[in-house]
């Protein structure tokens, strides 16, 4: 993804060259994971506004998008195309379709907490439902940090940023190697370097904990248990707390992210 940004953005007026590099580079990522895929709108409305402050007509626009968005997909269907036989049971269901876990990270885990204790079940139930669907939230989200790249003044690399944080603080499906991802595009923005120290002494307390502790079920203890009270009364254990310092140090940070894209 950052070889692709670079391509578009190292001169500048975009030229043809640059154009098929970054869309090659961009789809050269996607066949090892799909995730840049995500990103392709990004890099549209970034060349979208591009070149309409170059004053190029409208059918060049029209053309370079089209040719950026063909080369940045035709990597991954070349990919594809040896495991078309296998598409229906193997590509859609462990690829295309695949889930990781809920409930781990942010507003999920919340809820997860919430379904656990007993607490305002009869209102949590059906929001734990909506949230349990993948693919329609992967989908809002999409659109929702596309609409604010799109209105706002981001440049390609904040853009970028932008989504990774979208989707980190709001996704109710989580990974935890998800945690890496917005850190290059942090470190090259220089955002709040502050928040970032802390933003990783968080993160990498989390993989600390889980690494050494990932086969003791102590770790899902929760404080109450350790102080003798009724442990659905506590939603806090030694997991969680890395887990929420650090969800709270990005939900903040994506709100500085926002305003400070919507207001230039």
């Amino acid at each position: 993804i950052l070889l692709s940004a670079y391509f578009l953005i190292k001169n500048h007026r975009i030229s043809w060259k640059n154009l098929i590099f970054g869309g090659l580079s961009l789809g050269m990522a996607a066949t090892i994971k799909l995730v840049p895929l995500g990103v392709i709108p990004v890099f549209i409305i970034y060349l979208f506004k591009k070149l309409l402050k170059e004053k190029e007509s409208g059918l060049k626009i029209l053309g370079r998008l089209g040719m950026f968005g063909l080369l940045a997909i035709l990597p991954v269907i070349l990919v594809f195309i040896p495991y078309l036989s296998v598409w229906e049971n193997g590509i859609v269901p462990h690829v295309i379709g695949y889930k990781t876990a809920w409930g781990i990270w942010g507003p999920s885990f919340l809820l997860r907490r919430f379904e656990e204790s007993g607490i305002w079940l009869e209102v949590v139930t059906p929001i734990i439902s909506l949230f349990k669907q993948q693919g329609l939230w992967i989908m809002l989200l999409s659109i929702f940090s596309y609409a604010i790249v799109f209105w706002g003044s981001f440049n390609l690399i904040s853009g970028i940023f932008l989504v990774f944080l979208t989707m980190t603080v709001f996704s109710p499906y989580f990974a935890i190697q998800y945690l890496l991802w917005v850190i290059p595009f942090w470190l090259i923005l220089r955002i709040d370097l502050r928040s970032f120290i802390l933003y990783n002494f968080f993160v990498i307390a989390l993989y600390f904990l889980l690494v050494f502790e990932w086969t003791d079920p102590g770790i899902w203890i929760f404080i109450g248990n350790i102080l003798h009270i009724n442990d659905r009364v506590f939603f806090i254990n030694l997991y969680s707390l890395p887990l929420i310092a650090g969800w709270l140090v990005v939900f903040l940070l994506w709100q500085k992210v926002v305003r400070a894209g919507m207001e230039k």
